[in-house]
Formats: C-alpha cells, structure tokens, sequence
C-alpha cells in the first residue's frame, strides 16, 4: 500500500470509530480526539508527498515523519510534531488552518486537562473534521 494510501486508510478508520463514539454518548474526549487524529491524516494525506524547495534545490518528502525529522535537524531545536504539522497546515491549507488548530486545541485539553467537553463541542469537533476531509479527499 502506498504511503498516502495508508494515510487516507488511517484517516477514514479514525473517522469511523469517532462516528461510532459519538452515538454512545459516553466517551466525548474520545470523540474529540478520534476527530483530531483522523484530520491529522486527512491533512497528510492531501500534502505528502511533499516537494519543498530547500536552498534552491526541490526535495521531495514522501511521508511527514520524514519531513519532521529533516525539520528538526534544520531547526536545530525541538518542535512538536502536532507544531510542524500545524505550520504545514497553515503554509500550505491556509484555508482549513483554523478548523485543524481547534480540533488539535480541543484533543489536548481533552487528553492532557482533563476538560470537561460538551455535546456541542463534540458536534463542532465533527464539523470540523468533515470540512477538513473535504478538501483534502476532493
């Protein structure tokens, strides 16, 4: 299976089991964080390969692990791989940034804040996911 091709299986895996997490009513940080997980593969599915021009020179990365590593060694320091992905997003899918930085922003406090999430957060964050998904399958 080619790498975009396991990013989209993943996205749509990850969708799914959001989809199904939302009908039990019970476990709304999941929902969250399947929504954000799923658009994380969503977006790398619709830019990787990725082709940079890097000091004059186009490179072509295949997958965004590959990207992060070669980020971080020209960097010189530390980011989050959310944080690169992030910058991605905003460089490349400007108009989809907004919806992709609430969902990140929701997943974390869903998972490290133990922040009490709402039904309709749960519903924004499904929202917000399909708009992503929608214009990086289309």
């Amino acid at each position: 299976m080619p790498k975009a091709s396991k990013y989209l299986w993943q996205a749509k895996h990850n969708k799914e089991l959001c989809l199904f997490l939302k009908t039990t009513n019970k476990y709304d940080d999941w929902v969250i964080t399947t929504a954000f997980y799923s658009s994380l593969h969503f977006v790398c599915y619709k830019l990787f390969p990725l082709k940079e021009k890097i000091n004059g020179e186009e490179r072509i990365f295949q997958t965004f692990e590959q990207y992060g590593i070669f980020y971080q060694r020209k960097i010189g320091k530390y980011f989050s791989k959310h944080q690169i992905l992030s910058d991605l997003v905003g460089f490349y899918l400007p108009k989809i940034q907004p919806f992709y930085d609430s969902l990140m922003d929701f997943s974390m406090k869903a998972r490290y804040n133990h922040y009490k999430l709402t039904t309709k957060q749960c519903e924004t964050a499904i929202e917000h996911l399909n708009k992503i998904e929608s214009c990086c399958v289309t």
